[in-house]
């Protein structure tokens, strides 16, 4: 399509790849912060909070919501605790709905689709995950796509099956913990030490002389629908790309 309702942050009010109380930010004790029922829906550049002491998701793909790019974005649990927290999390009907470079923190479930009845597809790209129980979740078999994702501090990095094509996520784990219809999944990187600029106070950056996601990224991607090509601060990707949001500059 070219034509697209966009939700986007920009000048001053977007943040710098850093939370911001100077930038916007949207934080609420809603069940869920921000639904989107709608096609061709673009939400970019928000810092979107989570304050409820019950179950919350930040971001949730409903019925209508094919065709969506969620890019850009910081998602974080400010306060409330919680018992089930998530940041972007799709259901039946957000097909072909591509996520990435965006940052999650502290949430108890990263980005996926969590619906165990769905084959329809979630492409999750070049996103960081800090601090999850679950960092990226595919409830149904074949229902998310990964693919140069970065995920630190998780105590599972990935649960499911995930679509054929995923591949290059990095993590501190000892276990990507997916499996991969039709496997191939050969340059995923596991127990990898990751610097970052200055992860105890959420500045999730990849430090210059990193050496754990820097370079294990790929430029690849299986589908012809999908866009990608700066990070979360709209900086160019240099080939080899990184693992994760972010592009060390």
């Amino acid at each position: 399509s070219d034509h697209y309702v966009k939700i986007i942050a920009v000048g001053a009010a977007r943040h710098g790849g850093v939370w911001s109380d100077s930038a916007y930010r949207l934080v609420s004790t809603a069940g869920t912060v921000v639904v989107i029922r709608d096609e061709y829906t673009h939400i970019e550049g928000l810092q979107i909070g989570g304050s409820s002491p019950g179950s919350q998701a930040l971001i949730f793909l409903s019925s209508g919501a094919t065709q969506t790019r969620i890019t850009g974005n910081l998602l974080r649990k400010v306060s409330g605790g919680g018992s089930s927290n998530g940041g972007i999390a799709s259901n039946a009907w957000a097909n072909e709905t591509q996520v990435d470079n965006n940052i999650v923190q502290g949430l108890q479930f990263g980005i996926g689709n969590f619906n165990g009845s769905t084959p329809n597809r979630l492409h999750v790209y070049a996103n960081t995950i800090s601090g999850a129980s679950v960092g990226l979740m595919a409830s149904a078999p074949g229902s998310v796509l990964a693919r140069n994702n970065l995920i630190v501090g998780s105590a599972s990095a990935a649960v499911g099956v995930f679509a054929a094509g995923t591949d290059f996520n990095v993590t501190d784990a000892a276990s990507v913990g997916y499996t991969v219809n039709g496997g191939g999944n050969l340059s995923d990187q596991l127990l990898r030490i990751v610097t970052f600029v200055d992860q105890a106070g959420g500045d999730l950056h990849l430090d210059i002389t990193d050496t754990g996601a820097r370079d294990l990224g790929t430029a690849s991607y299986p589908d012809a629908l999908d866009t990608l090509d700066g990070d979360i601060d709209a900086q160019t990707r240099q080939v080899p790309w990184d693992a994760g949001a972010d592009e060390a500059q």
